[in-house]
């Protein structure tokens, strides 16, 4: 878990060359997008477990939330 002051900063870009480092990419915009997708569809997927018994993250970011609606049950 991250420090909030640490992701207010990553953000922006204002992130320390060794926070760059320990990060292991250089800070970008396109970098915050996957990463704030990434922990989304994590999320979803923790949300979807929890409400239909099942949930999928195939780790692929993606900037557009895409539904997929689940099949009915078959008893």
């Amino acid at each position: 878990m991250h420090d909030p002051a640490f992701l207010t900063r990553w953000r922006a870009g204002n992130v320390t060359r060794d926070e760059e480092r320990a990060l292991g990419f250089p800070w970008s915009p396109a970098l915050v997008e996957r990463g704030l997708g990434s922990c989304g569809a994590t999320l979803a997927a923790t949300r979807d477990a929890l409400t239909l018994g099942l949930g999928l993250n195939l780790g692929a970011a993606r900037t557009t939330p895409t539904r997929i609606t689940p099949r009915a049950s078959r008893s």
